[in-house]
């Protein structure tokens, strides 16, 4: 009797069958969601901005940036993609007759509950046991990081990261011709959603059977958001260029905390003071933060590519090179990366990751706070998590080189039957 039939076994004899809790999980997740989105009245700023995008897309349709974003403020820092979600949603709720800033969470819901169950059935076919399957289901259904991002702050973090899941599994799935156009695709949505999903082509680039299959790939991911963009930058080229240029409120963690822990403040102090700047923190925001940042992506890729790594585990180090050498990192980035943790089989990993920053995040969401207590506490716990990330990078890259190239890629192909 294999280990999957005990599980199984197990299962029924406690009386409820792993569908049963699987879907129970589901529905769970998605129930409590739905409570935060029509119960609570969320986060001002981050659902504010969707109204402020949807009367703009009414009245000034090419000029969305322009009209949103201004100076010093930033409103929707991102391509144009999402803007059919928030039409659409903004006509469903005025046929329905519900609040605008509750419906608008439906969409990052849904994007939750299909991540949990892509991963699970990946695990599966990787032969992970049941267990293991439904603590991964139970990360998303029920993190303590998804949870609230998509439940009370509307962000659309899981649905731009979604088309990267699928491609992953994909690449996997279909070994032979037209997998480049179909994950390139994918990873083009996401991209034209955030930008950061585009990392994605990197973690399926070393498993490439060609120069002509790494370039329909990569040209796909391109030229996907780069055509949702352009009417946009057509009309409002200053506009577009100005949003896309943000890197993030400094303090929230990463490099910039850990150069000026003080910054914290700006996120949890309601009256934080005159904060000004380093020279340090300043080149930081500017020019040196790209290559604070891109000079370990370029290394990650390259041991990536040497060892021809596979995609789960591609994906896993160039995000928690992301999480390490990031110069403004907040905690609810971590969804980018958790989905591949899960899918590689570090469950447990991910849970203790995503359990540990759940505290800071929702300091962010409380706050602010009166005095500097929370914010020193917020910063202790940032500078922990970015240590553990910088560790884990280099322990993962340590692993990946002392295994000859391809063998890596082969070991990954199953998941350690665990459950």
């Amino acid at each position: 009797m294999t280990t999957r039939d005990r599980g199984a076994l197990r299962w029924q004899w406690r009386g409820v069958s792993f569908a049963e809790l699987l879907w129970l999980l589901l529905g769970l997740g998605f129930v409590v969601r739905l409570v935060l989105a029509f119960k609570t009245q969320g986060s001002v700023f981050d659902l504010g901005s969707y109204v402020l995008v949807k009367d703009a897309l009414r009245e000034h349709p090419l000029h969305v940036y322009s009209v949103v974003n201004s100076a010093t403020t930033y409103r929707w820092p991102y391509p144009s993609g999402y803007f059919p979600v928030v039409a659409l949603v903004a006509t469903f709720a005025k046929l329905l007759g519900v609040a605008f800033t509750s419906l608008i969470r439906v969409p990052p819901m849904v994007a939750d509950a299909v991540i949990a169950w892509v991963v699970q059935d990946y695990l599966r076919e990787r032969g992970a046991g049941q267990s293991l399957r439904l603590a991964a289901v139970g990360s998303v259904a029920l993190g303590p990081l998804f949870l609230p991002v998509s439940g009370y702050l509307g962000g659309f973090d899981s649905v731009a990261i979604l088309p990267s899941v699928l491609a992953v599994r994909l690449w996997y799935r279909r070994q032979a011709g037209g997998r480049a156009v179909w994950a390139g695709a994918l990873i083009g949505i996401g991209t034209a959603l955030k930008t950061v999903p585009l990392l994605m082509v990197f973690a399926l680039l070393p498993t490439c059977r060609s120069k002509q299959e790494a370039t329909t790939l990569l040209g796909t991911a391109i030229a996907i958001p780069a055509v949702a963009l352009a009417p946009f930058m057509v009309a409002d080229p200053h506009g577009v260029v100005h949003a896309l240029s943000w890197l993030s409120i400094p303090g929230a963690g990463g490099i910039s905390l850990l150069v000026q822990p003080d910054l914290a403040r700006i996120w949890l102090s309601s009256h934080p003071g005159q904060i000004h700047l380093t020279g340090l923190s300043h080149a930081l925001q500017g020019h040196l933060g790209q290559f604070v940042l891109g000079i370990p992506l370029v290394a990650a890729f390259l041991v990536l590519a040497r060892r021809r790594s596979a995609p789960t585990e591609a994906s896993s180090l160039l995000w928690l090179t992301v999480f390490a050498f990031s110069v403004n990192f907040g905690p609810r980035y971590a969804i980018w990366g958790l989905p591949f943790f899960l899918m590689s089989g570090h469950v447990g990993k991910a849970m203790i990751a995503q359990a540990f920053l759940a505290v800071p995040n929702a300091l962010i969401y409380i706050g602010p706070f009166g005095g500097s207590t929370a914010a020193d506490v917020y910063a202790a716990l940032m500078l922990i998590a970015w240590a553990a990330f910088a560790v884990a990078v280099t322990v993962f890259v340590v692993r990946i080189m002392r295994s000859p190239p391809g063998v890596r890629a082969r070991a990954s192909a199953l998941v350690a039957k665990r459950g």
